[in-house]
């Protein structure tokens, strides 16, 4: 019965950002049953792309959280503790079920957010059963300092995506269907095959094509779309070796960073890092093991290199380095495979003086629950 007020300064860049509640052991349920929101930060950068586009927010430039939610018999949203990954018979985007856009011939923006508890999505905006082209502008914590086109792209559980769709080529009466394409889900945990309708009744397995959202088309087409450029910054890390090496595992069903377990460690920070510091920090993900996505809290990253990936993340790889469209933009949550291994540049610049303790976990929330996750501690660099 009792109330806080918080007053925070915005000091992030214009972006997708999100909250929800982080209890121990609760945060999987909390989401699941609602407790989760969008937070959009802008500037005068989003000023001049809704002018440059003709965009108006909640008409042409929609936000779309999307989860799938496991509904019971009695239509309420159901959780049960203990499951590795909580899925869901249900895909909701905004909670609206089975949604349907009445949209014009023309240019969108959608802000998407995955909000799932742990169900990764391979996205595609499909018509006729064909995939259209569709350009990224930001991802988790930025703007991209040039737009990239792609037809697909994976985002994992706590990844934002921030995307412009030109739809004024499609006859009228077209229908476009934002999908999830089918992909393996590499569920290489080592336990035990389970039927997933046994553990969630109706849900489409992971990995399963899935339809998300149905947009249909219809008035005088507008004109064509040119991506505009984006004012992002690009950061300069250099790819080396890395200061900091955190390997992804499994031991007898819990899930460990480098042998531990956060539970173990009663929120005792892990290491130490020097305030202004910046570090090359490097995920190695066990072959035995399932999709991480890793996530800092209090500071965004780049990635710097992928290795070791599977086939259906390699084809996806733009540059030499193996990173994907996703990894060119600035992140707070990484999506690691198993058998992969993820390196990623980290500024550790902040304002606050002073012992502060921040989490690094994985956004598979049940993954969280059960103790994937370690506190570190940024300090003074005369009080490391």
């Amino acid at each position: 019965g009792e109330s806080w007020r918080y007053r925070i300064h915005i000091a992030n860049d214009a972006a997708t950002y999100w909250y929800h509640p982080h209890p121990h052991y609760r945060t999987g349920m909390q989401v699941h049953k609602g407790m989760a929101g969008i937070l959009l930060v802008e500037d005068e950068t989003d000023d001049a792309l809704r002018a440059g586009l003709g965009l108006t927010f909640g008409v042409t430039e929609l936000p779309l959280v999307i989860q799938d939610k496991q509904v019971g018999p009695t239509n309420q949203f159901e959780y049960e503790f203990g499951e590795d990954d909580w899925i869901g018979n249900r895909m909701l985007v905004n909670y609206v079920v089975q949604p349907k856009l009445a949209a014009e011939r023309r240019c969108y923006r959608f802000r998407m957010l995955n909000a799932s508890n742990a169900r990764p999505f391979r996205l595609a905006w499909l018509a006729d059963g064909s995939p259209l082209p569709f350009h990224l502008i930001g991802a988790d914590t930025g703007s991209f300092a040039r737009a990239l086109t792609v037809r697909e792209v994976y985002l994992a559980p706590g990844q934002r995506l921030d995307v412009l769709i030109d739809f004024s080529g499609l006859p009228v009466r077209t229908r476009v269907m934002l999908t999830s394409l089918p992909f393996d889900p590499m569920e290489n945990d080592g336990a035990p095959f389970m039927d997933p309708s046994m553990e969630h009744p109706g849900a489409v397995p992971l990995g399963d094509p899935l339809d998300i959202m149905a947009v249909d088309l219809d008035g005088p087409a507008a004109d064509r779309l040119r991506p505009p450029r984006r004012a992002g910054s690009e950061p300069r890390f250099r790819d080396r070796k890395p200061d900091r090496g955190f390997r992804l595992h499994i031991e007898n069903r819990r899930w460990l960073i480098n042998g531990r377990n956060h539970h173990d460690d009663q929120d005792l920070p892990r290491f130490d890092v020097p305030r202004g510091a910046r570090e090359v920090w490097e995920f190695r993900n066990d072959t035995v093991s399932m999709p991480h996505p890793m996530h800092t809290h209090g500071f965004r990253f780049r990635v710097l290199a992928r290795s070791g990936s599977p086939k259906q993340v390699r084809r996806h790889a733009l540059d030499r380095r193996g990173r994907t469209p996703h990894d060119f933009g600035w992140l707070d949550t990484v999506l690691v495979w198993p058998g992969e291994t993820v390196r990623v540049g980290i500024d550790f610049s902040q304002p606050y003086r002073g012992d502060q303790t921040y989490m690094l976990h994985c956004h598979n929330l049940e993954h969280e629950d059960q103790g994937l996750m370690l506190n570190f501690r940024v300090r003074d660099a005369e009080s490391v």
